[in-house]
């Protein structure tokens, strides 16, 4: 873990990563693994922030030079071009309304429950070798505002048919 003091750090948007904790150990583990794999050709033009979960630290899990904060997320993506995430986090929905390009991080031998899937400016990793190119080429990733709809993510009928969908794999 290498902890570097926020006001030493340069305060763009650009190119700067929020970290978000997850409270599954599994989901920071795949995280951490992901960010560790990262070369220092690839950190050096990227400014971390780590946003803890509450109740389960990841910090520790880190080999980068990192920030840390417990700022709100609306407050943290005004200063982030990008976000890193867990399977399992309902603030991913949270960052996709704020407009921010994300990249979910998919447990192993996990089924993908993120109601941010087949969403423009997220990015699914399942192989925690390729956030580099996630990271690099995210440009074509860009949020769309028009596709944005709150009740997409809250859908709710008394048949399942969205389950059905997703787990028979019907289209």
């Amino acid at each position: 873990m290498k902890y570097v003091n926020s006001s030493t750090t340069k305060n763009s948007k650009k190119n700067s990563v929020l970290i978000l904790g997850d409270y599954s150990i599994k989901s920071n583990l795949n995280i951490s693994k992901s960010i560790n794999k990262l070369g220092n050709d690839i950190t050096k033009n990227f400014v971390f922030t780590v946003k803890e979960h509450p109740l389960r630290k990841m910090s520790n899990l880190l080999n980068i030079e990192f920030k840390k904060s417990n700022k709100p997320l609306k407050d943290l993506i005004e200063s982030h071009e990008f976000a890193i995430v867990g399977n399992t986090t309902s603030a991913a929905v949270d960052l996709y309304l704020l407009g921010c390009k994300i990249v979910v991080i998919i447990d192993e031998d996990f089924i993908n429950f993120s109601p941010l899937k087949n969403k423009n400016g997220v990015f699914f990793l399942y192989n925690n070798s390729n956030l580099a190119k996630a990271l690099t080429n995210f440009k074509e990733f860009e949020p769309d505002i028009k596709d944005k709809k709150k009740t997409e993510f809250f859908y709710y009928s008394k048949d399942y048919k969205l389950w059905n969908k997703i787990l028979n794999n019907n289209k």
